[in-house]
């Protein structure tokens, strides 16, 4: 009886290439330094709508910027408070917005969070690599969020695998 790898994928980002810079999203936690004043430093988690609380300024939209945008924004906000405060870091401590749930004959199935999303047979190494019962030839996607949620592809993992040619493996 052969078994399949089966993934469940949530990428809560859509369309987020390897071209692109990494933008901020729920869940992310993220640190926001002062340089001029270090007791405003916050550590915070993004939530659901997309926002932090920052300590003077309160909530700020975080959701689909980058880090310096975010940055920017932040600057914005806090210098109409103190206009000595001239640098503002922002900086993700954990990427927790791209999210990819692996299920199946992997030796640690569950959930895995990216900075970037990987190919699948990275996912599957990730997760400690197949089980000896596993079939690479039977690797079974399942989309779950953007326009083709709910999609099943099946991808003959194997096959790519001997013929070298990784780089073929549908993007995730």
């Amino acid at each position: 009886m052969k078994y399949k790898i089966t993934l469940s994928i949530l990428l809560l980002l859509s369309g987020l290439s390897l071209a692109q810079e990494y933008k901020v999203g729920p869940e992310d936690v993220i640190r926001v330094t002062f340089w001029q004043q270090p007791e405003l430093n916050t550590v915070a988690k993004v939530t659901q709508d997309g926002k932090i609380s920052l300590p003077v300024i309160g909530e700020v939209q975080t959701s689909g910027l980058t880090t310096e945008e975010l940055s920017k924004t932040i600057l914005e906000k806090i210098s109409f408070y103190n206009r000595n405060i001239s640098q503002a870091t922002v900086t993700v401590m954990e990427y927790n917005s791209l999210k990819i749930f692996i299920q199946g004959q992997v030796l640690n199935p569950g959930k895995y969070t990216f900075e970037v999303i990987p190919n699948v047979w990275d996912l599957i190494r990730e997760a400690g690599g197949p089980s000896e019962s596993a079939d690479l030839s039977r690797v079974e996607i399942i989309r779950g969020t953007g326009s083709e949620s709910g999609k099943s592809e099946i991808v003959n993992l194997k096959r790519l695998q001997e013929k070298e040619e990784l780089d073929k493996l549908p993007h995730l």
